[in-house]
């Protein structure tokens, strides 16, 4: 398996760099909901946790896979 290593990427309209600073698109005048931030920052958060017990679940099977 293959990990890409990028400066950054974007997640429902927010920008993340690699040392976790981030910016967000300005909201256009239908968007402009409190909501659909909460919604965002809820993705994000599910996003990298699913992706990291992903990475730990491989990561483990690997272990195991490795010694025999």
């Amino acid at each position: 398996m293959e990990v890409e290593c990028v400066a950054t990427f974007e997640f429902q309209a927010v920008h993340i760099s690699k040392d976790f600073s981030w910016t967000s698109t300005p909201p256009s005048e239908e968007t402009d909901d409190p909501q659909i931030l909460a919604n965002v920052y809820r993705y994000t958060i599910e996003s990298i946790f699913t992706n990291w017990i992903t990475m730990a679940t491989a990561l483990s099977l690997t272990k195991k896979h490795c010694r025999g």
